[in-house]
């Protein structure tokens, strides 16, 4: 009975990729950070987005500021500095609300947020340049906060590349199915797929993650502590990921089924 067989290997696959789908997904929800900072600005509120001017931390005023250092949270799990009357909590990584606007045009999910000419105020980024983040809700009213995964980076906005590539690939799938081998040749190419991906995602987050904590730490040396921590906690988490990708791609290659 093969196709029992090949339909025991594709659940096996099918329930891989969930796993890491899932885990991927669960590495986002890291502990919020954030620092005590002094903010020259008696109106500065939850949600503002803030940067340092002049060596002053200050609400952001410019769009795509590549002055931003963080945005200002009522709480943290994680927090550094003393608190003082002359400090707001500042984080700069994990999930925060941000005050934002439609100024831009409506903010979908997974759309990156920058700053505005609004002091304060998040806005949907259409171009490239400097975010805050990344919107983890829709938003289509004229003003609100929403949930914005942290991650301050330089970011480059444009299409998606790579539809050629998929089409190529898809094409390639028709041509390998009508093959006698096709479960062998699946059974490959599902496990370059989850290992060769997992490794790619490793590296290119590991990258990315060292030269955003190296930056923010260059722009803002007060929560050098901060950032060093949650740049720990990513890198920890990154390699994680990648053996357990790893881990599983070897277990689909490897794995034999009961004849």
């Amino acid at each position: 009975m093969n196709w029992k067989n090949n339909l025991k290997f594709f659940l096996l696959v099918f329930l891989s990729l969930i796993l890491i789908t899932s885990t991927i997904k669960a590495a986002s929800f890291l502990p919020q950070t954030a620092s005590y900072l002094i903010v020259k600005d008696p109106e500065i509120e939850a949600g503002n987005i803030i940067s340092e001017i002049e060596e002053k931390l200050v609400k952001s005023s410019s769009p795509y500021s590549k002055d931003i250092v963080g945005v200002v949270v009522e709480e943290s799990a994680i927090s550094f500095n003393r608190q003082a009357t002359s400090t707001a909590l500042v984080a700069s990584q994990g999930k925060a609300l941000v005050k934002v606007s439609n100024l831009n045009g409506e903010i979908k999910t997974g759309d990156y947020i920058t700053s505005s000419d609004n002091p304060g105020i998040g806005q949907r980024a259409s171009e490239s340049g400097y975010v805050i983040g990344k919107a983890l809700e829709s938003f289509s009213e004229e003003k609100g906060k929403i949930l914005v995964l942290l991650d301050i980076q330089e970011k480059e906005i444009g299409t998606l590349a790579g539809s050629g590539f998929l089409e190529k690939g898809f094409s390639f799938f028709k041509e390998i199915k009508r093959s006698d081998e096709f479960p062998k040749i699946a059974r490959y190419l599902f496990a370059a797929l989850v290992g060769g991906g997992s490794f790619l995602l490793g590296f290119i987050s590991f990258v990315r993650t060292l030269q955003s904590g190296i930056e923010a730490i260059g722009r803002n040396p007060l929560a050098k502590k901060n950032i060093q921590l949650s740049l720990l906690i990513n890198l920890l988490g990154i390699i994680i990921l990648t053996g357990a990708g790893l881990g599983l791609a070897f277990f689909i290659l490897f794995y034999q089924l009961p004849t």
